[in-house]
């Protein structure tokens, strides 16, 4: 039982998985799980512009399914890696505009014809 103890003391000492609170310089605040100092799991961060994102992270990256609603009310909601959009995801602009379709590397994937599905 004394070695099970030491095992589960010594483990929480080198895993630090959590939930954090933190305001970062930039005025950027981060609300979420966070694995050995970074953001990873589920967490909101909100930006010194009025942008936030709420989704999975993985270390300080968006990464996994998330939204990102920018300042001017432009909303992406989908896929992310390595904090950028890829994957199904759909951006709907202010004015009703919309793209529902695959992103790479941050940027539209656009079809011989132009966007995949524009829904006005």
């Amino acid at each position: 039982m004394k070695k099970l103890l030491a095992i589960i003391v010594l483990g929480l000492f080198w895993s630090t998985i959590g939930f954090t609170e933190t305001l970062y310089s930039d005025g950027g605040k981060y609300f979420g799980e966070y694995k050995d100092g970074k953001m990873s799991g589920q967490g909101t961060y909100v930006f010194l512009s009025g942008a936030k994102y709420i989704g999975q992270w993985k270390n300080d990256k968006r990464h996994g399914q998330g939204t990102y609603t920018y300042s001017d009310g432009t909303k992406y909601v989908g896929e992310y890696k390595n904090s950028k959009r890829n994957g199904q995801g759909t951006m709907t602009w202010p004015g009703g505009e919309k793209y529902v379709g695959p992103w790479k590397d941050g940027e539209l994937i656009f079809s011989k014809g132009g966007f995949k599905t524009i829904v006005y």
